[in-house]
């Protein structure tokens, strides 16, 4: 029996979107909810995370055990100063432990999603010193980074019959009113936090307005990409350039994935400046191969582990190096700050 899992949050129907230079996009309009629960069969050919024994399938099971021992730790008001916040690994363990209740069965792990998604809903009412246009505070970075994970949580419970109606209902206002106001707004990789944590949340809540402007703003980002690949933003942060270069790119693709999903085509748009997201990806993959020749930095390189962005990338581009880069990436997958996490079994690449 081939597993299935659910791909990143897609719900409530399709809206009409014309990518400026790929044409318009028409796709036809599905039911009310008819979206969400899209699937992709994970049998041996299809992907590396179904075959019994597979390091994919080990790490989530090893994640998933860990985190049936989190206690969340949520708070009425929630500023975040540190990149493993409790608002960051819960949730992730939420993430985990619904995948995890998906892929083998065990409806230990997904009510253990479920009481820590309800933990944050029923206790966090704001979220403080967000900054969103600044960088003078990290909490809409971290919330813009790490929410996502809670949203592909529910995606899968709702999907499973383990998120009761009430529960939807009162997750999505706290989305709503809470968690997408302090989405982060700048000009780099904080910015495509944001722009990963609207386009996730108003496909899960159905707002079709609310993701024609995401799809808007994420296409203004794509425009200060240079021809070459290079994202300004980013090249800047010398020996950390090729780091937040990756950083800004898993925000980018997962984001253009989840847009997709809804109907709106941004992987092919070529910004003002020539760039594209296909060529960003190109130079960044090169970097991560070949350091010496990466076009940032000097001295001391900061080498990042490949992310499971390349997971993303490789289903659409298929490349050998794309290939190679997620297949690394599985070794590091479940960790980190950012929702990009289990992609090899949500965007599995060809055996």
């Amino acid at each position: 029996m081939a597993w299935v899992v659910l791909v990143a949050c897609v719900v409530g129907g399709c809206s009409v979107a014309a990518d400026r230079k790929a044409g318009p996009v028409v796709p036809a309009p599905p039911a009310p909810g008819a979206l969400r629960g899209a699937l992709i069969g994970l049998d041996g050919s299809s992907g590396l995370g179904a075959v019994p024994g597979s390091a994919e399938r080990k790490a989530l099971i090893r994640a998933a055990d860990r985190a049936l021992r989190v206690r969340p730790h949520p708070r009425k008001v929630l500023v975040i100063t540190e990149t493993d916040d409790p608002f960051v690994t819960d949730s992730q363990a939420a993430w985990t432990l619904a995948l995890a209740g998906r892929v083998t069965g065990d409806a230990r792990f997904s009510r253990a999603s479920e009481r820590v998604i309800d933990a944050w809903v029923a206790h966090t009412e704001r979220i403080g010193r967000s900054c969103p246009d600044s960088g003078h505070c990290s909490s809409s970075l971290m919330v813009s980074r790490a929410a996502p994970a809670l949203v592909f949580a529910v995606d899968v419970l709702v999907a499973a019959d383990a998120f009761d109606q009430n529960q939807l209902d009162r997750f999505h206002s706290w989305l709503r009113t809470v968690v997408v106001p302090a989405a982060s707004d700048r000009d780099n990789n904080w910015g495509d936090a944001g722009t990963l944590l609207r386009a996730v949340a108003f496909a899960e809540l159905g707002d079709l307005q609310g993701l024609a402007v995401t799809a808007a703003r994420w296409r203004e980002r794509i425009d200060l990409v240079k021809a070459d690949g290079q994202i300004p933003e980013e090249i800047r942060r010398d020996d950390a350039s090729l780091m937040y270069s990756q950083d800004a790119l898993d925000s980018k693709v997962l984001a253009a994935d989840v847009l997709g999903r809804a109907g709106i085509n941004v992987w092919s748009y070529q910004g003002s400046r020539g760039g594209t997201l296909e060529g960003a990806l190109r130079l960044v993959a090169a970097g991560l191969r070949h350091p010496a020749g990466w076009p940032g930095g000097s001295g001391h390189l900061r080498q990042p582990n490949p992310s499971g962005v390349w997971s993303i990338a490789a289903r659409h581009w298929p490349d050998a190096s794309f290939d190679g880069l997620a297949r690394a990436a599985v070794g590091t997958d479940g960790t980190g700050h950012s929702a990009v996490i289990w992609t090899g079994f949500t965007h599995p690449v060809a055996s």
